[in-house]
């Protein structure tokens, strides 16, 4: 806004508490009441020349009232910025606080998560130690269950086996029940020839007995016939 020329060497101005210029109204009072008391007999330029200056007072106070209401509204848009920075300052500080926290949460965070990594590499060898003892139980597994297999084919043979020499048993008891028999058979006939032995043992010794006595006989009778020639 373009100021009047006499704006700047008649009004005076003052900041008042609340920060907005205003222009000295007692200037402006003094004026009017000058010109309010101004004799009736004035000539006719001297009347025209206090309108006309009534004008441009005018004119100055509107000027002043504007150039009030925008150094108000520049002295606001001020507070509010000086009001934007100040609650940014503090979000700053607020957000610098909590990067801080943040820094160290991260800080507690990435320990946590190097131990973790740590444990899962353990874990990660015990478990390969864990699949590796697994395969070899597995493959034990696998040949013990092929082990039991063949000892079940075994077995079953071995069953065979033992049924076909149950059955060659039996068939043997009999046998030996039959040769038993035979057996008590035989004994009692060897008991009979045991007697019949013991009989012509007794016999022959009495056959034998006699045969001495004939021997002696004859042996007498030899005699007499050699001493008879």
């Amino acid at each position: 806004m373009k100021m009047h020329p006499r704006f700047h060497s008649s009004p005076k101005y003052s900041q008042g508490s609340s920060g907005s210029y205003a222009a000295d109204r007692s200037y402006i009072d003094d004026g009017k009441h000058n010109v309010s008391e101004e004799p009736l007999q004035m000539s006719d330029l001297e009347s025209e020349t206090i309108l006309k200056q009534r004008k441009e007072l005018q004119l100055l106070i509107g000027e002043l009232k504007d150039r009030d209401k925008e150094l108000n509204e520049m002295v606001a848009a001020h507070q509010q910025q000086l009001s934007a920075w100040e609650r940014d300052r503090r979000r700053v500080v607020e957000l610098e606080h909590r990067n801080e926290r943040l820094e160290v949460e991260i800080r507690k965070r990435n320990e946590q998560l190097r131990l973790l990594i740590q444990r899962l590499k353990i874990s990660d060898s015990r478990q390969k130690t864990k699949d590796s003892i697994i395969d070899t139980t597995k493959q034990k597994l696998a040949e013990a269950q092929h082990e039991i297999e063949s000892t079940s084919a075994e077995k079953r043979d071995l069953e065979n086996m033992n049924d076909a020499l149950n059955t060659s048993l039996s068939d043997i008891s009999s046998k030996i029940g039959r040769l038993e028999a035979k057996e008590q058979e035989f004994f009692t006939q060897l008991q009979l020839k045991d007697g019949d032995l013991v009989e012509a043992e007794s016999e022959i010794r009495e056959m034998k007995s006699k045969l001495r006595r004939v021997e002696v006989e004859l042996h007498e009778c030899r005699k007499s016939a050699a001493a008879a020639h």
